[in-house]
């Protein structure tokens, strides 16, 4: 990258290699003395060109209109009497090319380049407002890191001058010293970038976040955990201990009995060890208030870790579960009441939509089951929908599709799209949920028009949402991922949709097709069949497209039940209906 293009070379005439190495040494020194390129570009264009005598400096980069295939100018330097003020405004009026103009040639060789005579060139397009401001000589080379060339620093002079190959080549040199302060500030700023996003969607996370240094001082809590330790806002808690903050929770195990401080989920995370998650409980305000507990221990590039903890308010479920227990309920009916605590309690209203829930939550009070469902707006006249199931049953997986709802309703405040927002889920399955446990779902944006609402629609291992069609039939949409469980490099693509008057998009759990499969009963409600039966629900709306799912299903089950099942339907209403 740094050798010379000798088609661009005329013959060379020497510069004092005392006075070149004097001028780097000006140049480095810009550099190293400034804190970021906007200031140390200028100063970096009049050593430069002070030191070797030059009348104008310019540094060109790709244009940040998102495309990065034209080079802009975006710094420039005159020296005082050079009358260059037209040609600076048209320097910076121009978008270059690869190729096009001493830069673009650069830019697009990877190699220094002399002009003898600008005004003579076939390809300077800036050669008329050159000439007018009395310029005829000029060098450029490029900036580079790591093979690529971030930009182009140009040099122009009132003399004629033949090239310096000495000095193209000392300077092609300095253009991998500029790269590195270049590179350096580009990363920094994706970093500081990366890491507002990453607040911001922490801070709006339902569930509490927290991290704690090895000092037990926490250096990050977001609105949630201010919430739970009685202080009124986050910058309460930030820099104060985090034995202080947590000192009206007392740590519990699974049976309820009390547990050392030192094995808080936290205080283990410190030590990095992983934990499994653990319940917390406070009667600071007079009544049971109950937290479930996670943490992960994080590198602190020091040898030691950092504690990331996340805490979900659980006490709706604790007293829910307390009392059904006193009054000696089946434990079928505190799975249901806890299923439907963890669950919306009803489907939004959603302006031009029907909008129709089944929802049935199955199992022993220790069998907890998974199946989760949303609705919520993301935008004007935009909405994200969500459907799944976590394997297995208990307060783990109860807790999990909790996770899963609160990471899809933060995660798509910042960004909707399906495949983003299952990419983002699968992460958060991985971090925070074990090894053993997974989780399916799928997730669609809705876009409402007057006349037309559009989807876009991912799975991640779950049942494929059914198109039903306003004059009949039913058809798979959305594209097809992985289930959820941490999968590195996982993807998940995205396929449109859109609902016509009349149409329905119906989303739904596996309890569903697998009613009555689970004992070999013949007439089990398989996928084959429920889009038979979809296929005949021409007419119906969105609650009479649910009921009929749901009695199909109580009818495959033949009075014994075994898994949660869980239905949406979405309905465009028909024109005129």
């Amino acid at each position: 990258m740094n050798r010379l293009d000798t088609r661009l070379l005329p013959r060379s005439v020497g510069t004092e290699p005392e006075l070149r190495l004097a001028t780097q040494h000006a140049a480095v020194s810009a550099l190293a003395e400034s804190a970021s390129l906007s200031e140390a570009v200028p100063r970096l264009l009049e050593a430069v060109a002070r030191g070797l005598g030059w009348d104008f400096g310019a540094l060109w980069m790709p244009s940040p209109n998102g495309r990065g295939d034209r080079l802009q100018c975006v710094h420039t330097w005159a020296a005082p009497g050079a009358e260059a003020d037209r040609f600076d405004t048209r320097c910076r009026e121009l978008e270059l090319e690869p190729g096009v103009g001493l830069p673009g040639r650069v830019w697009e060789s990877g190699a220094p380049a002399w002009i003898t005579d600008v005004s003579s060139d076939p390809n300077f397009p800036r050669a008329e407002a050159a000439t007018r401001a009395g310029l005829h000589s000029a060098f450029a080379f490029p900036v580079v890191r790591g093979g690529a060339v971030l930009g182009v620093l140009e040099f122009l002079t009132r003399e004629t001058r033949e090239a310096d190959q000495g000095l193209l080549a000392d300077f092609s040199v300095f253009g991998f010293q500029m790269g590195q302060f270049i590179g350096r500030e580009i990363a920094e700023h994706e970093l500081r970038e990366s890491r507002d996003q990453l607040e911001a969607i922490l801070r709006g996370v339902p569930a509490g976040i927290m991290v704690v240094d090895q000092r037990g001082t926490i250096v990050f809590a977001n609105e949630t955990v201010a919430r739970l330790a009685g202080r009124e806002g986050a910058e309460e808690v930030l820099s104060r201990d985090a034995d202080e903050v947590l000192s009206d929770w007392e740590l519990y195990d699974e049976h309820g009995e009390p547990v050392p401080r030192d094995e808080l989920p936290g205080t283990k995370a410190l030590r990095g060890i992983e934990s499994r998650a653990a319940l917390l409980r406070s009667t600071g305000s007079g009544e049971d208030r109950w937290l479930m507990a996670r943490a992960t221990p994080v590198p602190d590039g020091r040898g030691r870790h950092i504690a990331v903890s996340v805490f979900e308010e659980i006490s709706e479920i604790k007293s829910t579960e307390a009392a059904l227990r006193e009054s000696e309920l089946r434990h079928r009916s505190v799975s249901h009441t806890l299923q439907q605590g963890l669950a919306p309690p009803s489907a939004p209203e959603v302006p031009g939509l029907q909008v129709a829930v089944r929802f049935r939550a199955l199992g022993e009070a220790s069998e907890i089951g998974g199946d989760f469902y949303d609705l919520f707006r993301t935008g004007e006249r935009r909405w994200g929908v969500l459907i799944g199931d976590v394997s297995g049953k208990g307060v783990e997986a109860a807790a999990t599709a909790a996770l899963a709802r609160h990471t899809v309703r933060a995660t798509a405040q910042h960004d909707d799209d399906p495949g983003y927002v299952l990419s983002m889920l699968n992460q958060a399955i991985g971090r925070q949920v074990s090894g053993s446990r997974f989780c399916t779902a799928v997730y669609a944006t809705i876009e409402l028009g007057e006349l037309w609402v559009r989807m876009q629609v991912a799975s991640a291992g779950h049942p494929a949402p059914l198109l039903v069609r306003s004059h009949g039939g039913a058809e798979e949409v959305g594209g097809r991922g992985p289930l959820l469980a941490g999968f590195e490099h996982a993807e998940y693509p995205t396929e449109p949709a859109h609902l016509a008057a009349g149409d329905s998009l119906v989303l739904y759990t596996d309890g569903v097709t697998e009613a009555g499969e689970r004992r070999g009963r013949e007439g089990g409600l398989d996928a084959k069949r429920l889009s038979a039966l979809l296929g005949a629900c021409v007419g119906l709306d969105a609650a009479g497209i649910a009921q009929r799912i749901s009695d199909a299903v109580t009818r495959a089950e033949a009075g014994d039940p075994r898994d949660d099942a869980a239905v949406l339907v979405l309905r465009s209403p028909p024109l005129g209906g």
